[in-house]
């Protein structure tokens, strides 16, 4: 029984083993050690985050409590001085926002494209996605920022690739570009065939005189 009980256990220990797990997944094991890294890191950068939201919780209370220390030790006209100023600085930030709004809705209906192909999963290694987000983010900043808006597409994103753009670049969601999982080739022929359907159907209701 003994004999049979430690087969057990190592039956165990072989099911759990990394190549059983990849196997289990179809995953090679490189994929599989890649996999668990990135899960590692994104578990460590919640974590992180949570951290900093508290510590920013903390010192957004004790900013209140200084700013309502040091306006009891002013006189009305000071305070009032005071809230003048807080109000134009929040105005200049809200009229900052509406710029950057308007060079994103700008960026979208611009005529020049640019596009991205992203379709290479399970090529790169961690570091090199790492850099991949980093060239993203600042290809975004360019074709939104620059003196010429660019409509940005990001296509054919999938696997590790589509993985490591959702975990580094967080305000990806709210960028104002063109997103599709679908890879170029496939992306443009489809915008294509819809627009050549559009302009059927434009024809057709030109030259209806019924």
């Amino acid at each position: 029984m003994e004999a049979e009980a430690a087969a057990a256990v190592q039956q165990d220990s072989d099911a759990a083993s990394p190549g059983a797990i990849a196997q289990e997944a179809g995953m090679s094991k490189r994929q599989l050690k890649r996999k668990q890294k990135m899960e590692r890191q994104e578990e460590n950068k919640r974590q992180r985050k949570e951290h900093e939201k508290e510590q920013k919780q903390k010192a957004s209370e004790l900013k209140k409590a200084e700013i309502a220390k040091m306006l009891e030790g002013m006189t009305q006209e000071d305070r009032e001085q005071w809230v003048q100023q807080q109000r134009e600085k929040r105005q200049q930030t809200m009229a900052a926002r509406q710029a950057t709004k308007t060079r994103q809705q700008q960026a979208l209906s611009a005529p020049q494209k640019i596009v991205i192909d992203l379709d290479f999963p399970n090529l790169m290694n961690p570091s090199e996605l790492k850099s991949l987000c980093q060239q993203l983010a600042y290809s975004y900043n360019a074709a939104v920022q620059g003196e010429q808006q660019l409509h940005l597409h990001l296509l054919g994103a999938s696997g590790d690739v589509q993985a490591a753009i959702q975990q580094r670049i967080q305000g990806r969601p709210h960028w104002a570009v063109t997103y599709s999982e679908q890879p170029h080739h496939q992306y443009f022929k489809v915008l294509r065939m819809d627009m050549a359907t559009h302009n059927d159907n434009c024809c057709s209701w030109l030259t209806d005189t019924s």
